[in-house]
């Protein structure tokens, strides 16, 4: 489920967003976060979230 929120982008997904070279090394680190819940996306995922989240911003305006 994507929770809405309103403001800047960067604050939006602050706190939220982490980027690791493979899956092995993510896995590992939110092995080591005991108050984190959440999940660790592949590429396709992440894309397709991104784009859920980030599509609003990138289109044009109707005039």
């Amino acid at each position: 489920m994507l929770e809405r929120a309103e403001g800047h982008s960067a604050a939006v997904c602050r706190g939220y967003l982490r980027f690791f070279a493979t899956r092995s090394t993510a896995e590992q680190w939110t092995g080591w976060q005991a108050d984190l819940s959440g999940a660790v996306l592949d590429q396709v995922e992440a894309e397709r979230l991104g784009a859920e989240i980030f599509s609003p911003l990138l289109t044009a305006p109707a005039q």
